[in-house]
């Protein structure tokens, strides 16, 4: 469904499809101390110093425009399993629940045999179809891009942006990273099951320590960041950066 669909009358249908994409970051790397700083010249892979890269893992409800985005070290394979467990997990700071019918994933991750193992189970369970796509897909890459904005602009003050506060607040920063028109979708999203409880049990049996996927900074993606209800909440301006 595109802006024509809806400005024709024709209601989105969430979880209809999703559109999962995974890149490096050209511009925002990791320090040693677990900071995450910007630089305007593109990143050299090849040769990033004491630069650790950073993998940008992003999810698109293809009908409504929500996104839901996280940030992991480039330096470890990307948690495919976790991420995609929380961002179909009901989420008190963000709209997303429940599994798609169809997902896109690129191709490059179903040519590996681990990830393609990985996605093939998630699909078992959530009973929905799996689409390989080039990468770089249309649908999703202007939340990619938006994601790094956002980030970029958080209202720091003086204190610096860590990887584990962007973990904490990945569903407040998704929020602003979808589309404009996302918003009118939320009351749609509230009628939207999430997953039954033995979803999260299974997932737990893949970690050491089980529940790995939903425990730490994780935790405050699934139950909501005490005392923030958006990005511009005077808390989080004040006293968590």
């Amino acid at each position: 469904m595109d802006i024509l669909d809806l400005m024709m009358g024709k209601t989105p249908i969430p979880n209809r499809e999703h559109s999962f994409l995974i890149s490096k970051s050209k511009h925002l790397y990791l320090t040693r101390d677990g900071l995450i700083k910007h630089q305007k010249k593109e990143i050299d892979p090849r040769v990033p110093g004491a630069k650790t890269l950073l993998e940008r893992l992003v999810i698109v409800d293809v009908d409504t425009g929500v996104a839901y985005c996280e940030m992991q070290p480039a330096d470890e394979p990307p948690d495919i399993v976790g991420f995609l467990a929380r961002a179909w997990s009901i989420k008190p700071n963000h709209p997303m629940r429940g599994f798609p019918q169809r997902l896109n994933v690129p191709k490059k991750l179903m040519e590996d045999p681990a990830y393609r193992r990985d996605l093939w189970m998630l699909s078992a369970w959530g009973e929905f179809e799996l689409w390989s796509i080039p990468s770089g897909f249309g649908p999703g890459i202007y939340a990619v891009k938006k994601f790094e904005t956002v980030l970029r602009g958080l209202p720091r003050r003086d204190c610096p942006l860590s990887l584990d506060l962007v973990i904490r607040l990945s569903a407040l920063i998704s929020r602003q990273a979808s589309s404009k028109l996302s918003w009118r979708f939320d009351k749609l999203w509230e009628s939207v099951k999430g997953p039954e409880s033995a979803f999260s049990e299974m997932i737990d049996q893949l970690y050491e320590p089980p529940d790995g996927w939903r425990i730490n900074e994780y935790a405050e993606v699934l139950n909501g960041v005490e005392g923030i209800e958006d990005l511009d909440s005077p808390m989080f301006q004040v006293d968590y950066l």
